[in-house]
């Protein structure tokens, strides 16, 4: 048996993960789950300095990011025991030990990919991302993303969620999507207190907090007689109770989300938002296809080096060296 420290490390290098797909299942490594704890449980409180930056913690920050073929915009952070491979991107963003990090990803600002994470390759965390971490218990599954997928700005992914392969999310309020609401733990004491907050702050947008005050705002009543409301497109907000542990509230999500299916394919909005959205997956391919010709395959990278020096002293500004390299290209083009 690996001890902790050599865990730890096979961690960081990418040679030992904390949950893999073998045979099309994801199976949990629970002794590299255990060896994340007992490390917290070994370290001790140390000051780190990077540039004008000083942390105090237990846990190192990975090193050697050049070496890996990982970008990293200050002030990212990727803790020791976390592997990013290479293309990787952070930008302002943290990674926590455990997670790991396919290739050609990109960690967008602000975003977060929690301990033991499982992000795979040629995935986009858009700005504000939240990737909950899974430490405990050591047999829980963690958050997986998988290969080709685009996580949009501000989602929240916690409870050992798996996103297959090249899925697209988005906030359903931010993509203009009806809604439906999830009150998940409901055994715990409150959910049902939640709910009704929940509904009444729905009401209170529809014009119909309560349903002895009149409607306005295009809100009516939902034809069902259950109570529920109808926004002026048809589509009413459950507010669903759930409890995953005891597996209570399933059939009423289900129920919601095939309403919500089948309304979305009838009214025709299903198959528009389906080609914006890979019309937005394609324009992103591009663009980062087009970045890494732009600064691999032609002159820009030499051209901006060159223009450094006058950049540092005032003599151009970057906009300027960027108008001469998008000129340059144009001539290429030409020619």
């Amino acid at each position: 048996m690996s001890s902790t420290e050599e865990t730890i490390a096979a961690l960081d290098r990418g040679e030992v993960r904390v949950a893999e797909k073998i045979d099309g299942e994801w199976r949990v490594n629970e002794e590299a789950k255990a060896a994340i704890l007992d490390y917290f449980r070994l370290r001790t409180l140390e000051p780190v300095e990077v540039g004008p930056f000083e942390y105090l913690d237990k846990i190192p920050l990975k090193r050697d990011h050049a070496a890996a073929g990982v970008r990293v915009v200050p002030p990212a952070t990727a803790r020791y025991g976390s592997f990013l491979s290479r293309g990787v991107v952070l930008m302002p963003s943290y990674v926590n030990i455990g997670a790991w990090v396919g290739p050609n990803t990109m960690v967008d600002t602000w975003a977060t990919v929690g301990s033991c994470a499982q992000i795979g390759a040629d995935v986009h965390l858009a700005g504000g991302v939240g990737i909950g971490g899974v430490l405990e218990p050591v047999q829980a599954r963690p958050v997986i993303v998988e290969d080709g997928s685009f996580i949009g700005s501000r989602c929240i992914l916690t409870e050992g969620v798996l996103i297959g392969e090249r899925a697209v999310l988005a906030q359903a309020e931010r993509a203009g999507l009806p809604v439906q609401l999830l009150v998940n733990k409901a055994d715990r004491p409150g959910a049902d207190k939640l709910r009704q907050d929940i509904e009444v702050t729905l009401g209170i947008r529809q014009g119909n907090a309560f349903r002895h005050v009149p409607v306005h705002h295009g809100a009516r009543t939902n034809p069902r007689g259950d109570g529920a409301l109808l926004r002026a497109d048809g589509w009413d907000h459950p507010v669903i109770l759930t409890s995953a542990v005891k597996g209570e509230g399933i059939g009423d999500l289900t129920e919601a989300l095939d309403r919500l299916f089948d309304r979305l394919a009838g009214t025709g909005e299903l198959a528009e938002r389906r080609r914006r959205r890979l019309l937005d997956r394609t324009r992103d391919v591009v663009d980062r296809a087009t970045r890494r010709w732009l600064w691999e395959e032609t002159g820009a990278e030499r051209h901006v080096a060159g223009r450094l020096d006058d950049v540092v002293e005032g003599r151009i500004s970057p906009y300027e060296v960027a108008a001469e390299v998008v000129e340059g290209l144009k001539q290429g083009a030409r020619t």
